[in-house]
């Protein structure tokens, strides 16, 4: 082949190749954007349109993201707060029974409940609980009639700490 036409042909055949690449590339827009025709310029008309588009959405979504977890995080925030203040009223309380002279793991297991995260057997299953809680009941009895006297003596002291916190629930 003489060199005259090998420089001839050689751009032919790149030119081809760029058209074939710009023709792929567009033929995979149309099957991507929703509605496209077969002409090249409607194609990449409706490809920027749609881009656009979902730019415009994400932008959208990344607000309202950005707003829910505003909304959410607010919410963790207030139930953290008043777990909180659960959480206080029921070491007040805790404190409460103990210097009124309440055994509270017997008081809970004759419920059957828990205390500081250990299960605290049914008391009904057990008879020598039940003794043992009766007996201590009435020993306490005693001492019910200085709980009042204690509760004015302790919130003479600490005027703050005597009242159980506000829970606003």
């Amino acid at each position: 082949m003489p060199t005259h036409e090998l420089t001839h042909t050689l751009p032919q055949k790149v030119e081809r190749r760029r058209r074939e690449t710009i023709n792929e590339g567009i033929n995979e827009l149309a099957k991507i954007v929703p509605g496209s025709e077969k002409n090249k310029g409607a194609i990449l008309s409706r490809a920027v349109s749609y881009i656009q588009k979902l730019l415009d959405d994400n932008n959208q979504n990344i607000d309202k993201w950005t707003f829910e977890k505003l909304i959410t995080e607010q919410a963790i925030n207030d139930l953290s707060a008043k777990l909180t203040r659960a959480w206080n009223e029921k070491e007040f309380w805790k404190r409460a029974a103990r210097d009124a002279g309440v055994n509270m793991d017997a008081a809970l297991a004759n419920l059957g409940l828990e205390l500081e995260g250990v299960v605290v057997a049914n008391a009904n299953a057990d008879a020598d609980a039940d003794a043992a809680n009766d007996a201590q009941i009435n020993g306490k009895t005693e001492r019910a009639q200085g709980v009042e006297d204690l509760g004015d003596e302790h919130h003479a002291q600490d005027p703050e700490s005597s009242q159980a916190p506000d829970l606003g629930v």
